[in-house]
């Protein structure tokens, strides 16, 4: 029999499991409707992005694809903490999006010589952040409007 620890244990596991199964399941049906739309529309789809508008780690094999108002600074929060930039200028620029899309960018530059595009996305784990679009909107509204961003 089991006890009431391992029993509690036991359940958090399963829910733990069933959450990710559900998770997971859904992410299958997510890239599988990117498939199909990507197959019905073909290269239309397609669009060349600028080497600016990415930012590469080749020590963690990181290409993010940056976007404004998806959660950018957040992420530039994080390649910050991969920088190699010393404790102090980390806490300098670690509170101020202004120099975190300034100062971060910059450290991680996709070069000339790097990777052709498609080789290098498909040589790391490559990402991009979305978001609904009016919740995008809202979101630049409060930062123009009541945050005073530029």
């Amino acid at each position: 029999l089991l006890d009431k620890a391992d029993y509690e244990e036991n359940i958090t596991t399963e829910t733990s499991r069933a959450g990710f199964q559900e998770w997971w399941s859904k992410q299958k049906q997510l890239k599988k409707r990117i498939q199909e739309t990507c197959q019905k529309f073909g290269p239309s789809l397609r669009k060349n992005i600028d080497r600016h508008e990415l930012m590469y780690d080749p020590q963690h094999e990181l290409l993010f694809c940056r976007n404004a108002k998806v959660g950018t600074t957040t992420w530039l929060t994080h390649f910050l903490h991969l920088s190699s930039l010393s404790e102090s200028e980390k806490n300098n620029t670690m509170f101020s999006s202004p120099k975190l899309h300034k100062n971060i960018p910059p450290l991680f530059k996709v070069l000339d010589d790097d990777l052709d595009m498609r080789t290098l996305a498909q040589s790391t784990t490559s990402f991009s952040m979305v978001r609904h679009p009016f919740e995008r909107l809202v979101s630049a509204y409060q930062d123009k409007m009541f945050d005073g961003a530029d």
